[in-house]
């Protein structure tokens, strides 16, 4: 009898030793499946998150095509206004200098705070490594800027990521957009890639990852390093596209004005 009792305790001791088992088992299963839905949630909003933000950058880049398209159709219009105006040159004016003194005047009022430089909404950009001046498109609705470029190859070097890309400098078209790979020869360059961003192709599907490097710039007297997104704008009425980024605490914009700052003779990288 003692030892049927023993052997009962045994087989006791053994089940609840399973069963306890089993359930500690079944506790880290559960757990584990937890954590996973958490992560295919945490995925899931990530993926939605790139969706907007690319979303976004692609309304920018139709607001920025509609800009330009706006761009050429008003140099238009101002030389229609300028050909009209001609002929009435010559017409004797009488009460023209009082009028001319009071908008002038008024005009004065308007002039910005002397800390920050004036910029029209088209500018001639120095670019250090092209050695070359670009006309850009100062745009306050972008918060980046880009720089058309073509062959955009990656690579790494001493354990960083690099990229490979052609520059172009091009010829002055007048009242239609220009093809950026026409006038001067491409000039290829090397340069680390600062980040990379993701933005969505109306012509294609999935995200585009494109890279941003630094490059120095310089509007007027003005020279700082600048962020660029690498990209084709070769339908583009502008090569450059500089955004609120750059301009912040360092410009106000004058929609009204182009080319405010004009090329140096000889500038200096």
């Amino acid at each position: 009898m003692l030892l049927n009792g023993k052997l009962n305790a045994a087989a006791l001791l053994a089940l609840f030793c399973i069963s306890a088992g089993c359930a500690n088992q079944q506790h880290q299963d559960n757990h584990k499946e937890q954590l996973d839905w958490q992560a295919m949630q945490l995925a899931q909003h990530q993926a939605m998150l790139d969706f907007h933000y690319a979303g976004i950058e692609q309304l920018q880049q139709q607001q920025e095509s509609i800009n330009d398209l706006l761009e050429v159709n008003q140099m238009q219009m101002a030389e229609l206004l300028e050909r009209v105006k001609t002929p009435q040159q010559n017409i004797p004016k009488t009460d023209k200098p009082a009028v001319k003194s009071k908008k002038t005047k008024a005009s004065n009022n308007d002039v910005p705070a002397p800390q920050k430089m004036t910029l029209g909404r088209v500018e001639w950009v120095w670019v250090a490594k092209l050695q070359s001046y670009l006309k850009a498109r100062i745009d306050t609705g972008a918060k980046s800027s880009s720089i058309h470029a073509s062959d955009i190859q990656y690579f790494e070097r001493d354990g960083k990521q690099w990229v490979r890309f052609n520059l172009f400098s091009h010829k002055k078209t007048r009242n239609k957009a220009v093809n950026l790979t026409n006038g001067k020869a491409a000039k290829a360059f090397e340069v680390p890639v600062v980040r990379t961003v993701k933005i969505k192709q109306a012509s294609a599907e999935g995200l585009e990852k494109r890279p941003v490097i630094k490059l120095r710039v310089r509007i007027g007297s003005h020279e700082d390093d600048a962020e660029f997104t690498l990209t084709d704008r070769g339908n583009m009425l502008y090569p450059i596209l500089l955004g609120r980024t750059f301009m912040q605490d360092v410009a106000v914009v004058d929609v009204s004005q182009v080319f405010v700052h004009k090329r140096l003779k000889k500038a200096k990288e």
